[in-house]
């Protein structure tokens, strides 16, 4: 208390002590039976057995991961992420966890890697022979173990209905001689086995249903003797076998039942009488051995081991495959063969006929050759506005124009007429050669790289390769199609090859020095109008009357860009910019888009140019050569000169009384254009 400084403290200190005092006088007596135990000597520690090793709880402890949790607060063990669970489970939760990960109805199915050959061969031995390869073993093709009938494949030595007949051991006294198996056939099987030939080769069989119900228990004989997985799908797919009653449900077709059918059981017929007249010794022959005869030394009849089988299969005759490739042949409608667009045209014989009056110059040049003062160069264009010449000569439309490559001292212009005409541009601008070698309109017409040879595609359905010097015909093509446009490529060491947009849908690229078809664009779903190569001629674009815009690379049939939109139209015309980098499509909503040729290839929003009525015409379009302008021609007989930069309309013109199908910008002079028309005539203008 003297301590504490209190008398409170003090108070305190002897009101515990009390009590203390009151606890231990209660207890005395328990105090008193007690004792503490006494610590164990030396002697008895050596005396306590101790069996249980020491182990280590920790080391072997596996931390719990809650499967519900989606955290983790600490990084687990792989054996601990997937250790099994353990403990009850939730009644009535059917989540994956609760019930077992399965991605099948009955369990977890893994996937093996066995081929289809593989696995359809042990189908069929198990469907034929009762056993086949245990697949649980190994990788289920190499294993030696079997599942099924064991006794079958301890006979067969495991072999499949795919391997030859297996040769079993036959050990004798002194020597192990290797025998194949044959089998023995009732009488009655050889002669119902005969009656099935006879009726075979007879075409009897498959006549009436009757006849083919009374061969049933043959079937199954045959099927029993040599069972083909293909007899027994073919039997209960399309003919109705039913196995229990031995007979046939369905329709029975004759043609189908003797290709199919009667065939398989005629093979197997022949198999049984071969092995059964070898084994009674009757026409005993080896294979490799001679047909006449086995002796060596017999050097006029002996063939060696060359020699074919002396039991040849008996098949169907020459007639009855004239039958049935007769009536298997598929027949033309009658709406099919009235169908013009499924006729050829005859091609009529080609020729051209020179107009002018020397095919040489002073020096020794033909008209192919550009003069002196004409050379391509980068100009300023302006847009025209009089007329200053007029070429007339087809007796019909003309469909296209062509100006000579870099020059245009020279043109080529396509008529309805079935002729192709080559006038001179540069001096005194009159017609040079008539070419003469379609029955039908002229559709289009290309130059080459060099301009020396050129196409022409035709309705009636022939591609020509001319030569623009000579006149002659170099080649003829055709896809039995009516062909819209042609192209040559327009690399210069690619001049061989040429591609064709028809009226079957496809793309069609050709080679002129092998005169094959190298290569197929099978995309469109109509037909296809024009063709633009882009992206420095790797590329190129097709338009079609399914309206869309197709991307292709140049030797892949695959399209890398596919462009269709439900406000689209069909584009029959495109025109490609001087710089590469636009394409301008007439839409057939009396407007031209615009097109960009990069990777995205999308359409410029901001730009069109409209004005023109072109609704129902392929009108062609023109760029400049300095790519300020467009112009274009419509079914009024106007041409259209837009600005490229601002969209707006700079010039109309009344070039054609009837539609103005084509216009051609001069590649040299700076503002002269080339129209032509459905009234069949060329004009020039300035």
């Amino acid at each position: 208390a003297e301590y504490m400084g209190n008398s409170y403290w003090s108070r305190t200190f002897v009101f515990w002590m009390d009590l203390l005092a009151t606890y231990g006088g209660e207890d005395e007596d328990q105090q008193q039976d007690f004792e503490p135990p006494k610590a164990p000597t030396s002697s008895s520690l050596a005396l306590i057995p101790n069996a249980a090793p020491e182990i280590d709880h920790l080391q072997n402890a596996v931390a719990y991961v809650d499967p519900h949790a989606k955290q983790l607060t600490h990084n687990p063990l792989y054996h601990e992420l997937y250790a099994p669970l353990v403990g009850p489970t939730h009644p009535f939760r059917q989540d994956a966890i609760s019930v077992g990960v399965k991605n099948h109805l009955r369990g977890w199915v893994e996937e093996d890697a066995i081929d289809d050959f593989s696995f359809a061969e042990q189908f069929h031995t198990f469907q034929s022979y009762g056993f086949a390869r245990d697949p649980s073993i190994g990788t289920g093709l190499t294993s030696n173990q079997y599942i099924g009938n064991l006794q079958t494949a301890a006979e067969l030595q495991g072999a499949s209905v795919f391997d030859p007949p297996r040769k079993r051991a036959k050990k004798g006294e002194d020597e192990v001689e290797a025998v194949e198996e044959t089998p023995q056939f009732d009488q009655s099987v050889l002669a119902a086995s005969k009656k099935v030939r006879e009726a075979c080769l007879d075409g009897q069989f498959g006549v009436t249903k009757p006849f083919v119900d009374e061969l049933a228990p043959l079937i199954v004989e045959l099927l029993a003797v040599n069972p083909p997985a293909e007899l027994s799908s073919t039997l209960e797919k399309e003919f109705g076998w039913n196995e229990s009653s031995q007979t046939f449900s369905g329709p029975v077709d004759r043609v189908l039942l003797e290709n199919q059918i009667g065939q398989i059981i005629l093979d197997t017929t022949n198999t049984l009488h071969t092995t059964q007249e070898e084994a009674n010794g009757k026409g005993k022959k080896k294979k490799g051995k001679g047909k006449k005869d086995e002796d060596p030394a017999d050097v006029d009849n002996w063939c060696g081991p060359w020699a074919k089988p002396a039991i040849v299969p008996m098949g169907l005759s020459e007639e009855q495959r004239k039958v049935l490739a007769e009536q298997t042949k598929p027949r033309e409608t009658p709406k099919q063969a009235d169908d013009p667009r499924n006729k050829m045209i005859d091609a009529v014989d080609s020729w051209s006929e020179f107009h002018g009056d020397s095919m040489f110059d002073y020096q020794g040049r033909t008209y192919i050759y550009p003069p002196s003062d004409v050379k391509p160069r980068d100009h300023e264009c302006f847009y025209p506005s009089k007329l200053i010449h007029t070429w007339s000569g087809h007796t019909k439309g003309v469909q296209a124009i062509r100006l000579f490559p870099k020059y245009g001292h020279i043109m080529l212009s396509a008529g309805m007429d079935a002729k192709i005409k080559l006038w001179d541009v540069n001096k005194d601008r009159k017609c040079l050669r008539t070419f003469h070698g379609h029955s039908g309109a002229v559709r289009d017409i290309c130059f080459s790289f060099d301009g020396r040879k050129f196409l022409s595609a035709s309705y009636d359905r022939y591609i020509r390769l001319w030569d623009t010097e000579t006149g002659k015909v170099l080649n003829t093509f055709t896809t039995k199609r009516i062909p819209y446009v042609v192209k040559f490529h327009p690399d210069e060491d690619k001049q061989n090859e040429f591609i064709v947009g028809g009226s079957d849908k496809k793309i069609v690229q050709f080679d002129t020095r092998t005169e094959q078809i190298v290569q197929e664009y099978d995309q469109h779903l109509a037909a296809v109008n024009t063709i633009t190569f882009i992206d420095e001629n790797r590329r190129f674009v097709t338009t079609s009357d399914d309206k869309s815009i197709r991307v292709w690379e140049w030797g892949i049939p695959v399209v890398i860009k596919y462009i269709c939109d439900p406000h689209m139209h069909s584009m029959p015309a495109v025109a490609k910019h001087p710089d590469g980098n636009w394409l301008a499509c007439q839409s057939m909503d009396n407007q031209i888009l615009l097109y960009s040729t990069a990777d995205r290839f999308r359409l410029n929003r901001k730009k069109r140019f409209a004005g023109h009525t072109a609704a129902g015409y392929a009108c062609q379009l023109s760029f400049s050569p300095d790519g300020k302008y467009i112009a274009s021609g419509d079914g009024d007989g106007k041409l259209w000169v837009w600005d490229f930069k601002t969209s707006r309309i700079l010039q109309k013109i009344f070039a054609h009384k009837g539609v103005c199908i084509g216009c051609e910008w001069h590649p040299v002079e700076p503002s002269r254009i080339v129209t032509c028309g459905w009234d069949g005539q060329i004009h020039y203008w300035d």
